[in-house]
């Protein structure tokens, strides 16, 4: 919780909200359920891309994800 509580806040959100959305667990069915889907799909960490159905794990490099981009539409 505490590193999360952390990034939460370095993101600007309200950690009040946060905090109470985080212990409430309300979605936490839905949020495994999304796991579950994207671990069926090959996404294992993020941040993850798919772009056209390629998927593409986007490292902070802007060229890397602008070449994938561009190849995505050269094949449309």
């Amino acid at each position: 919780m505490e590193r999360l509580a952390k990034m939460a806040g370095m993101n600007g959100l309200d950690m009040g909200q946060f905090t109470s959305c985080f212990e409430n667990r309300a979605r936490k069915d839905e949020v495994a359920a999304m796991q579950a889907e994207a671990i069926e799909r090959g996404i294992t960490s993020t941040p993850t891309l798919v772009i056209n159905g390629t998927i593409v794990r986007y490292t902070g490099n802007y060229e890397d994800l602008k070449a994938a981009i561009e190849a995505a539409l050269a094949a449309v």
